[in-house]
């Protein structure tokens, strides 16, 4: 019987695992890890999540399918998010721009695209567009 206990919540453990992915609980919560850009695929950093640390990025998942974003630049005071890119997956186009939350403190993520990002997006509705992104202000 202990063994059929044991072997039931290793299965259930890993089912948890299977079922939670690669989103940590500070990325459900909205955080970025130092040095990163982040989306993710649901408002209030719910979904599917991507993060990046390269200076001047194309998302390589979740593109065009973000609805919250938060950035935290270790070395660099913004993050600009981009509604377009370039063949050489160069971030251009529209932007809207989020603080490095180490650097800066305030203004580093937002929980809802649909309602105008970030800090220069004049109101735009970003939700569902982001292509790429560029630490800025290093």
């Amino acid at each position: 019987m202990k063994l059929l206990k044991r072997s039931l919540v290793a299965l259930l453990a890993s089912g948890l695992v299977a079922m939670t992915g690669t989103t940590s609980a500070s990325a459900a919560t909205g955080d970025c890890a130092s040095g990163y850009a982040c989306v993710w695929e649901h408002p209030q950093f719910g979904g599917r999540y991507f993060g990046t640390a390269k200076s001047k990025a194309a998302l390589t998942s979740l593109i065009n399918v973000a609805s919250s974003a938060a950035a935290n630049g270790a070395s660099c005071r913004y993050t600009r998010f981009y509604d377009d890119r370039t063949l050489n997956n160069e971030p251009s186009g529209s932007y809207f721009t989020l603080y490095s939350k180490q650097l800066m403190g305030s203004n580093y993520r937002d929980p809802d695209l649909r309602n105008g990002a970030g800090l220069d997006g004049a109101g735009r509705n970003f939700d569902d567009t982001i292509e790429g992104v560029w630490f800025t202000g290093c």
